[in-house]
């Protein structure tokens, strides 16, 4: 009775050992294919922003040239000119 009880605890604490490991694996496996996921979003962020930084700069270096038109009002007081 007493080696029945021994084999069974050890097959019952190998099965929670392979169990445990296996889930550790999966685990692993998951974060891995997030971890792709989230540096393929990271990358794509970083391209935005780096356009975006691109954008400020040639807005903020563009020379807008505006033409300024003065224009003097020459006018002459008219002439009166009376009839009896």
């Amino acid at each position: 009775m007493k080696k029945i009880f021994t084999i069974t605890s050890a097959v019952m604490i190998t099965a929670v050992i392979a169990v445990s490991c296996k889930s550790k694996t999966v685990a692993t496996e998951n974060a891995s294919v997030l971890s792709a996921v989230d540096s393929a979003e990271f990358a794509a962020f970083q391209e935005w922003k780096e356009q975006q930084e691109l954008k400020k700069m040639k807005e903020a270096t563009t020379v807008r040239y505006v033409e300024r038109r003065q224009t003097t009002a020459n006018t002459t007081p008219a002439a009166t000119t009376t009839q009896p």
